[in-house]
């Protein structure tokens, strides 16, 4: 709303943050300067669009790496995916990350198919915006380099081709960066919000949720140095509890993989049983395909390791 009424990336008037990425704000900024602010119906309708979108884009994958008759089950599969379904009515960053994600993994795969430079290009633009979105996924293209070493006899130009891509991908990224060193004087490449999270998971209260020990004296620090501050706690956490860390590590895996979500207070006894009967429905086949698509060709290779 601050965008639209004041032109300004802040919790409050005159307060500029840097915490969040600012991907999705964005996003939800330009629908309500189009319809309206606190227009929650239409970054629903537009959400639902790119929904629509997104299920094309999983065909494309699928065609151009299994064929098309695998592309249409996977088309067809998330057509009618409750998860898929649920992310297009809530205001969160999943549905357009992984819109944006979805592109960039399709330029990629055509990136093997070809040589050309503007595969390229646009790989590593829709790659910017994915971060702008999800920060975690710029430390996707040290992944990307191996994968393009697999797939090409010449080192040299891989390295080529990967460099345009990585330049376009800060093109994108890097007046976000500009902005914050000029409100902080301090490097933040996307957000602020990585130490919080990294102390969320390793704790003394954690579980391998969302539990957090408060640190009152951290409220006060602006957002660069309380960054700093929430890595230092939660890597001398791991360092003094090597043994926890490991159970956090192993509680976080199990927690990821369950057939259903984790019962908590925003989430009913029934949204269990529809993600037990969908999720929980296509996970062994998902397990089938990690045995058996590696060995269809190297450009499936490039789907293991979004898991990674």
């Amino acid at each position: 709303t601050n965008l639209v009424e004041h032109r300004e990336y802040a919790h409050t008037p005159g307060n500029p943050t840097m915490y969040r990425a600012p991907g999705y704000p964005f996003f939800v900024a330009l629908v309500y300067f189009l319809f309206g602010a606190k227009n929650y119906l239409a970054v629903r309708v537009i959400q639902a669009l790119l929904g629509v979108l997104l299920c094309l884009i999983t065909y494309f994958i699928g065609e151009r790496i299994f064929g098309e008759r695998i592309g249409k089950w996977a088309a067809g599969i998330s057509v009618f995916y409750p998860f898929f379904i649920y992310y297009c009515g809530v205001l969160m960053t999943e549905l357009l990350f992984t819109f944006l994600l979805g592109i960039t993994i399709l330029y990629l795969i055509k990136t093997y198919d070809t040589s050309k430079v503007k595969y390229r290009i646009l790989s590593g633009i829709f790659l910017g915006f994915s971060a702008l979105t999800r920060p975690i996924i710029a430390l996707f293209p040290v992944l990307l380099f191996f994968w393009m070493l697999s797939i090409r006899v010449s080192s040299k130009k891989t390295l080529g081709l990967f460099i345009i891509m990585i330049l376009f991908m800060l093109l994108i990224i890097s007046p976000w960066t500009v902005r914050n060193y000029l409100i902080c004087h301090d490097f933040i490449p996307l957000g602020a919000e990585g130490g919080q999270t990294l102390y969320m998971g390793n704790n003394p209260l954690a579980t391998g949720g969302g539990n957090m020990q408060h640190l009152p004296e951290f409220d006060k620090l602006p957002e660069a140095a309380r960054d700093r501050a929430y890595y230092k706690k939660g890597l001398e956490f791991i360092r003094q509890h090597p043994a926890g860390f490991f159970k956090l590590s192993l509680n976080k895996f199990i927690r990821f993989w369950r057939l259903y979500p984790h019962r908590i207070h925003s989430i009913e006894s029934k949204h269990q049983i529809i993600s037990f009967l969908s999720y929980g429905i296509l996970f062994p086949f998902f397990l089938l395909g990690l045995l058996l698509g590696w060995k269809k060709n190297r450009k499936a290779l490039l789907l293991y390791l979004l898991l990674i």
